[in-house]
């Protein structure tokens, strides 16, 4: 992934996740699938071509979201909760992978 598309797909799962907050109090509290639900939505091999962005977003709101507790969580950032907290776990995150 070049510079222009990492800034481009950053920005857009920085909306991704501003809207998950904004509609946080529509969404479940705990999940209502049962453990190893994900299992039957998986293909039986990895794709062979990149998918689109679109399509993997697609994916998660319909496959990952419904098994997610949406409850807020305590992590080693104390302002976890605010959204400084949600970009400093992305710096951290970035800065763990770049150290490795």
């Amino acid at each position: 992934m070049d510079a222009a598309s990492f800034r481009l797909r950053g920005k857009q799962m920085v909306d991704y996740i501003a809207d998950y907050l904004e509609t946080i109090e529509r969404r479940r509290v705990l999940p209502e699938v049962q453990p190893g639900y994900l299992r039957d939505m998986l293909p039986n091999s990895a794709p062979t071509h990149a998918e689109h962005w679109n399509d993997i977003m697609a994916d998660v709101e319909h496959a990952i979201m419904p098994g997610v507790c949406t409850c807020l969580y305590v992590t080693l950032i104390p302002v976890c909760t605010a959204a400084p907290g949600h970009i400093a776990r992305c710096a951290v995150y970035v800065l763990d992978i770049a150290s490795r």
